[in-house]
């Protein structure tokens, strides 16, 4: 069966959004640098756990990432300086 990834993009609330989107951004940043750097014969064995780890929680994206400020300029930006809601 098939995953939908879309409709599950689209269930996040734009705050989730706000989050992932910059994290999903460095992580295929990531995967094309060491795609380019493996055909240059810089060959890395490390485990993709290793070099795929993103520490999201200490390092949130700043008010002046290139991801928030494309956020910004779409409109998508929540105010993230209130208290999500409490899930149902």
């Amino acid at each position: 069966m098939a995953t939908d990834y879309a409709a599950l993009w689209q269930a996040l609330n734009p705050r989730q959004q706000y989050y992932l989107k910059p994290v999903f951004e460095e992580d295929q940043a990531r995967e094309a640098a060491r795609r380019e750097a493996s055909a240059r014969g810089a060959w890395d064995s490390r485990p993709a756990a290793q070099w795929r780890a993103i520490d999201a929680y200490h390092e949130p994206p700043s008010k002046t990432s290139a991801a928030s400020q494309n956020c910004r300029h779409a409109g998508t930006v929540p105010d993230i300086t209130t208290r999500a809601p409490a899930p149902p």
